[in-house]
């Protein structure tokens, strides 16, 4: 029979493996879920399965006694591949881009005035990091002294 054994996981973890029990430990628990396994639930023939195999670390005891009896077998969990976020919405090119720009760095216009601007011509709305990614920021305002 297949028995997981787990440190800090969830129940879940194990779950499509075929593990006929599960043991799993906490901090709280100080590992005696590990030593009713060892004492219990472990017999010849019997394999354990880990989620990582450092779950019973290779320099604990507990893994000599476990190893004596059954086989230990690490499943480590799959990964899902990143999926990739949202594409970038401010995103101008050629003409556009330098009519923004343009715009941007005027400075007959407020920021507030400027991303107003800017948005009429993109045709969607510019926001100001969105407009600091794509151009940098735009300096120190006049105060027109």
């Amino acid at each position: 029979m297949d028995i997981g054994y787990g440190y800090e996981v969830h129940e879940d973890a194990f779950a499509g493996l075929g593990c006929g029990r599960v043991y799993i430990d906490t901090r709280k628990t100080k590992r005696s879920e590990l030593e009713q396994m060892i004492e219990l639930g472990i017999r010849p023939g019997d394999t354990v399965i880990l989620r990582r195999d450092a779950h019973i670390p290779k320099t604990m005891l507990a893994r000599a006694a476990v190893e004596a009896i059954a086989p230990i077998r690490v499943v480590e969990p799959v990964k899902e591949p990143r999926k990739p976020g949202p594409r970038p919405e401010f995103t101008p090119t050629g003409d556009t881009r330098e009519a923004l720009s343009a715009i941007w760095f005027n400075r007959g216009y407020t920021t507030r005035g400027a991303l107003a601007r800017m948005s009429e011509v993109y045709g969607k709305p510019v926001k100001r990091m969105a407009a600091y990614g794509a151009f940098g920021k735009r300096g120190m305002r006049s105060t027109g002294n």
